[in-house]
């Protein structure tokens, strides 16, 4: 084993070092101010043995320094979050698709709202008017639509983007749009408007046919892989986003992760995010098959770190959210205060208008999750940061998502349980413990990763700024490839 990590103590303080053997070096990561650095051998050796040298004294200082303008920075995220930046429009329950895990639908079913199905126009310009209305000078408002399938109506889609671009250049503002799509209905024609007006599409694709078949399914069971192959070959012939973006949903307990990006980068996509629904995978089994699925979640996510370390070695271009996220936060000295910024930056609004703190929570009948309703206005504006803050402070959202987190090593880099989840197995202990245990695996897996990547200075370049990467020539990255081999 390479990297040995062991919890130690400095003074009152307990912080994580991080050993990688086969250098002999030491990293030091502290859990209150999410700082990674590399210890002189000496100092990390001190830190081992808890002794408290000088140098140890210096770098609990740099701690100490930090851990204050991360309490500044705690302060200042209600006061200074009178923007918001991102809206998520329901416009649809409706999908010509039957997902198993589809939580959307199944909340919308679960809690008897079958009765909203269409956002009218009217509710979506009202909610981007007021969220256009808060915008600072250099904010950018971010508007994704959602479903159900969006684009089942795509010319009410057309609609609202077109009133929008007018509107935001009217009064001076800057404004964004994606569209979140199974990709069944994606076409060149559609391609040609998204281009028009730079539109990012986020495609819902579980990795190989075989995986995505197994719960990516039509109303009669069939498979929606080959359909929706065929149709992204067509439209990324005429699409010229050069960001393109799909969704993994790794939703078996043996879940494939290298099988699933590759798939999904000969489909064309290069920046890949992947979601794990924990509470499907792990339900209704006893704690110590659940220990064996989470070990065997975080084997394949070791053998995915492995893999897209060689790809980048060989001049690959592709961005892996479940690392890439991690890495960046490391990177930039971004610790996350709170578990997301629902309610402070973003929200999302139910195809009745109701305004709820996001998408997870479309849907819901709890009215205590329902911040007010952007179809009802009258002379106040439901997204003003004055009734924001009192539902952050009612509802709890004011800090981590559970007791348990703030004392966690990983709370940092983590931010918390997410308030929707945590709120669905506040009564389950066993699930929240096995989830904690892939978090805290997979943040180490990332460490390890970021260390590796460090060792040599051209390809921790070329991952760091991968988002640019990613807009970058071939040319570029053959250059980069060359210079790769040339080092080996």
């Amino acid at each position: 084993m390479r990297f040995v990590h062991k919890d130690v103590q400095i003074l009152n303080r307990s912080v994580r070092i991080i050993i990688d053997r086969q250098k002999d070096s030491f990293y030091i990561y502290d859990p209150d101010t999410a700082l990674f650095a590399e210890l002189k051998e000496q100092v990390g050796k001190d830190i081992l043995n808890e002794k408290f040298t000088s140098s140890v004294e210096e770098v609990l200082i740099t701690f100490l320094t930090l851990e204050e303008k991360n309490k500044k920075m705690s302060l200042n995220l209600t006061t200074d979050a009178s923007s918001i930046l991102a809206i998520s429009l329901g416009t649809r329950t409706d999908c010509n698709m039957s997902c198993t895990y589809c939580y959307n639908n199944n909340h919308f079913e679960k809690n008897g709202r079958k009765d909203i199905f269409q956002m009218d126009h009217h509710i979506a310009m009202n909610v981007i008017e007021s969220a256009l209305c808060l915008l600072h000078d250099n904010d950018v408002l971010s508007v994704q639509f959602i479903g159900g399938e969006p684009l089942l109506d795509f010319e009410s889609v057309k609609k609202i983007i077109i009133e929008t671009e007018a509107r935001a250049l009217s009064i001076n503002r800057s404004v964004r749009f994606s569209i979140n799509t199974n990709g069944t209905l994606l076409d060149k024609k559609k391609a040609v408007f998204l281009n028009e007006h730079k539109v990012s599409i986020y495609i819902s694709i579980d990795g190989s046919k075989e995986q995505h078949d197994k719960h990516r399914i039509f109303k009669d069971g069939s498979g929606s892989y080959m359909l929706i192959a065929r149709k992204l070959k067509e439209f990324l012939e005429t699409y010229d986003g050069t960001v393109r973006t799909c969704r993994i949903t790794a939703s078996s307990k043996n879940f494939d992760f290298i099988e699933a990006v590759k798939s999904c980068i000969e489909l064309g996509f290069n920046n890949i995010a992947t979601g794990i629904p924990f509470s499907n995978i792990l339900q209704s089994v006893e704690m110590e098959e659940g220990e064996t699925i989470v070990n065997e979640l975080l084997i394949g996510i070791k053998k995915l770190r492995q893999y897209c370390i060689e790809q980048y070695k060989m001049g690959a271009a592709f961005r892996l959210g479940i690392f890439h996220n991690t890495m960046f936060h490391l990177y930039a000295y971004r610790p996350q205060m709170i578990t997301c910024g629902a309610i402070r930056r973003y929200v999302a609004v139910s195809p009745n208008g109701e305004i709820v703190p996001c998408h997870r929570y479309l849907g819901t009948t709890d009215k205590t999750k329902i911040i007010g309703n952007i179809d009802n206005i009258g002379t106040s504006n439901p997204l003003n940061i004055e009734q924001r803050n009192s539902f952050i402070m009612d509802q709890g959202f004011d800090d981590f998502g559970d007791v348990e987190c703030s004392k966690c090593w990983v709370k940092r880099l983590c931010g918390g349980m997410c308030y929707e989840v945590g709120e669905e197995m506040k009564d389950n202990d066993q699930l929240k413990h096995l989830i904690c245990k892939f978090k805290k695996g997979l943040i180490a897996e990332v460490m390890e990763m970021y260390v590796e990547i460090q060792e040599i200075p051209e390809l921790f370049n070329y991952v760091m700024t991968m988002n640019s990467n990613l807009r970058s020539d071939e040319t570029a990255q053959n250059s980069f490839a060359e210079k790769m081999r040339r080092l080996k």
